[in-house]
């Protein structure tokens, strides 16, 4: 086999291994706090956040009106 078929193969299998994959699951972090059932307007400003906003919707609340 030369090395110009086994580099790109090399090169893409070192790659593929040198991505990082995250450690924790974002429902673990989920952060809540800032949600109010009778608030109107939400900031949402970290990832956090954004977890719990997801977890909210998961759980059934739509954010109607």
């Amino acid at each position: 086999m030369s090395i110009r078929t086994l580099a790109p193969g090399l090169f893409l299998l070192f790659t593929a291994s040198a991505m990082a994959q995250p450690s924790t699951q974002w429902s673990a972090v989920a952060n809540t706090a800032w949600y109010n059932a009778t608030g109107t307007e939400f900031s949402i400003t970290t990832a956090e956040e954004l977890a719990g906003l997801s977890q909210l919707v998961a759980g059934g609340n739509n954010f109607a009106g």
